[in-house]
């Protein structure tokens, strides 16, 4: 008689299995995604060889988004709110260092001694890049990049109120039992995700082509992150706008 799978291969297994039918059932938000990913490629070649570190956080924010990607595509959805935030976070760390250099540093010796964790807290602020940075380079991006950072802590970045309602079904509300549901069968609940994903993606890529403007326009970029930006609005409303019914 064979071994019962572990309940851990079982959710492998059907994240999996989602993952493909969301290929199958979403095809627009497929393709949205894709665009997104092959726009860090092409940003990644655009400033290949260049001396400046802040392509070290285009990498990074990208690889948030593969990993967000991968949890919005297998119905993980509530998770995949972490990934977005980090994401727009690293981005804005991105900007820091390509504005100010020093704060490379600071960055990179973090973990040297309480004094400076506590120093990157305060320098890496999101709020403080956001004002100080971004926001006088692009005062309409600044506001939609807080506003999405915002966002993503409250639909599940950080457990709160509306991420346990997500998460847990109420089985018996007298006994205060309740059931997680990790993995989302709510058509909503993942076209939203995925939709939110990919808008704060394109968001991140735009501030950091505040670092590599000249780079970006070369190879293009300015003119795909306005068509991106384009695209996300249009899938919203054909795909999303029922929510508000």
């Amino acid at each position: 008689m064979a071994d019962k799978p572990s309940s851990l291969a079982m959710f492998l297994r059907a994240a999996e299995e989602n993952t493909r039918s969301t290929f199958v059932r979403l095809p627009a938000f497929v393709d949205l995604l894709v665009r997104v990913n092959d726009t860090f490629e092409r940003a990644t070649a655009a400033i290949a060889g260049t001396s400046d570190r802040t392509i070290y956080f285009v990498l990074g924010a990208q690889s948030s988004y593969l990993a967000g990607v991968r949890l919005a595509m297998s119905c993980h959805s509530i998770e995949c709110y972490k990934c977005a935030r980090a994401c727009l976070e690293t981005a804005h760390y991105g900007l820091l260092v390509h504005r100010k250099p020093e704060a490379w540093t600071l960055w990179h010796d973090r973990h040297a001694d309480e004094k400076s964790r506590k120093a990157v807290g305060r320098t890496f602020s999101v709020t403080n890049i956001n004002r100080n940075h971004l926001q006088p380079r692009d005062g309409q991006l600044a506001e939609i990049a807080l506003d999405l950072h915002e966002r993503s802590i409250d639909f599940g970045a950080h457990f709160n109120v509306m991420a346990w309602g997500a998460a847990f079904k109420i089985v018996d509300r007298e006994a205060g039992l309740a059931e997680m549901q990790v993995l989302t069968s709510d058509e909503r609940e993942i076209k939203l995700s995925l939709h939110f994903l990919a808008m704060t993606a394109v968001a991140a890529l735009r501030v950091l082509a505040l670092a590599f403007e000249a780079e970006f326009r070369s190879a293009g970029l300015d003119t795909d992150l306005r068509a991106l930006s384009l695209a996300c609005s249009d899938l919203f409303v054909a795909e999303i706008d029922f929510v508000a019914e």
